[in-house]
């Protein structure tokens, strides 16, 4: 029998058919299905498969032309790994088997390795009126190897690490309090992932700084922040303090400060703001 008459993973059609993952593709190390398009119906009952991560199993559903096979799967990829699959089969209306065509059969796909970062802090970055028996709370975007996991905090604070159950969500307690009135940097110095990846950057500073509570008002935020460079000249300048104040009692002055000569970047003159009360 001519092999033209066998079924074959396809790339040829008016649209481009193609096998996901190809095998020179890399993908994300979640729930990717795996598509593969034949070049004629294939007969579902026969068509199987074999992959080389046995923890991931696929489920297979076909498009109703018989032609496009999805294979969805729960567990996810492993990250940084070659993963290979091949197909087996037989066509839906001479019960002829799949044989090689324009596609690799099996075929390889690459696994991208997704770097863990910190997604989310509590307080946040430039934080204020912090409460002196606050912990300091870190999320992760995928669970890390806790063992591996390092952290600092200005001021002499020792800080005592617990994570949840998921291993993604760290809390720093510290038996002596913050003290008020006072400005601290903490930081996720060091750690990787469960396969061994370093932590990198993320979405919110590491490190970054808050500020406890405090009798005396002050400044907590600004807009335009301090150094902020190629503030347009319509920006109205917000300031957002600690606590509520006696909005008669607050006053300000403005002036221009010449810029550092050595730093042509910045405009020929730039914005000092002081407020009193």
């Amino acid at each position: 029998m001519n092999d033209a008459t066998h079924p074959t993973l396809n790339v040829s059609g008016g649209t481009g058919s193609i096998v996901i993952p190809t095998r020179v593709a890399t993908v994300d190390a979640g729930t990717s299905n795996v598509v593969v398009t034949f070049s004629i119906p294939m007969n579902a009952s026969t068509v199987s498969w074999t992959f080389t991560d046995p923890a991931v199993t696929f489920t297979p559903s076909w498009d109703s032309t018989n032609t496009i096979l999805s294979l969805s799967h729960s567990t996810p990829f492993h990250e940084c790994n070659y993963q290979t699959i091949q197909l087996f089969g037989r066509d839906l209306a001479h019960g002829y088997d799949l044989v090689a065509g324009p596609v690799p059969n099996p075929w390889t796909f690459s696994v991208r390795c997704d770097i863990p970062n910190v997604v989310e802090t509590l307080p946040p970055d430039k934080g204020f009126s912090v409460v002196l028996d606050a912990p300091v709370w870190v999320r992760f975007s995928e669970p890390m190897n806790t063992s591996s996991v390092r952290w600092s905090i200005t001021g002499g604070i020792t800080l005592a690490g617990t994570w949840n159950a998921n291993e993604t969500e760290l809390t720093l307690t510290h038996a002596t309090p913050f003290t008020s009135c006072t400005a601290y940097t903490a930081q996720i110095k060091a750690g990787t992932d469960k396969i061994g990846i370093g932590l990198g950057p993320g979405p919110v500073p590491n490190p970054w700084m808050f500020a406890t509570t405090c009798p005396n008002p002050y400044i907590g935020r600004t807009d335009p922040a301090d150094g902020a460079r190629n503030v347009p000249l319509a920006t109205p300048i917000v300031v957002t303090f600690s606590a509520p104040m006696n909005t008669s009692s607050v006053t300000w002055t403005i002036w221009l400060a010449e810029r550092n000569s050595s730093d042509a970047s910045l405009s020929p003159a730039s914005v000092c703001m002081r407020f009193a009360t």
